[in-house]
């Protein structure tokens, strides 16, 4: 995979003022662990017929519950025609899924 991976932490959360958020998670995920906002949902089952609806112009960064179908869906963009129209865009997995991006956005309360 030629997509950057990147753990989350401030970089990627920074990051993402000028990306999309693409959420790979179920509808039931996101119901039960929350919801990024401004995330564009495309299930990991279903993402070849939703290309059309990803950005090109931005870099993408790619979520789920742990970050392995993030991978997952990572690779199949890679290797569809939506890379090839992609003049700029670029791919970040978030390592650690929304699991990682709740701890990094929300942190627990010091003790």
């Amino acid at each position: 995979m030629n997509g950057k991976s990147h753990p989350c932490g401030k970089s990627v959360a920074q990051s993402l003022v000028s990306s999309a958020l693409v959420d790979v998670r179920s509808q039931a995920e996101r119901e039960r662990d929350g919801i990024a906002l401004e995330s564009l949902h495309i299930p990991s089952a279903e993402p070849p017929r939703h290309f059309p609806e990803i950005p090109r112009e931005r870099q993408l960064c790619l979520v789920c519950g742990s970050g392995v179908r993030s991978v997952i869906a990572a690779s199949l963009l890679e290797r569809s025609s939506w890379n090839e129209c992609s003049l700029s865009a670029s791919l970040v997995v978030v390592q650690g899924g929304m699991t990682a991006w709740n701890a990094q956005i929300y942190p627990p309360p010091p003790r």
